[in-house]
């Protein structure tokens, strides 16, 4: 799996949060990033996956506090295609 960034539609608020999650399970699928780009879009939420292998994946996350949550959820119940068992959310 390629780590990818997604830059978003426009520059970011300058009071725009951060936060970084890991996703472990079974999350090397080669749908999830861009599935993840369309429901970051959804949110406004610009994200770089920094950090991945078959069992765990680490997502750096930047935008408005309630999207970031939505986000880091949205990933957690994924796609069909994986299997995330934990997330773990960590603020920046």
């Amino acid at each position: 799996m390629s780590l990818i960034t997604y830059k978003g539609t426009g520059l970011m608020d300058a009071d725009a949060s951060h936060v970084t999650f890991q996703l472990i399970g079974q999350v090397c699928s080669p749908d999830f990033p861009e599935w993840m780009e369309r429901h970051a879009r959804k949110l406004d939420v610009v994200f770089e996956i920094t950090e991945a292998s078959s069992g765990m994946m680490t997502v750096k996350a930047e935008g408005e506090d309630e999207m970031l949550e939505a986000f880091a959820l949205a990933c957690s119940l994924g796609p069909k295609s994986v299997c995330v068992s934990s997330l773990n959310m960590a603020g920046t």
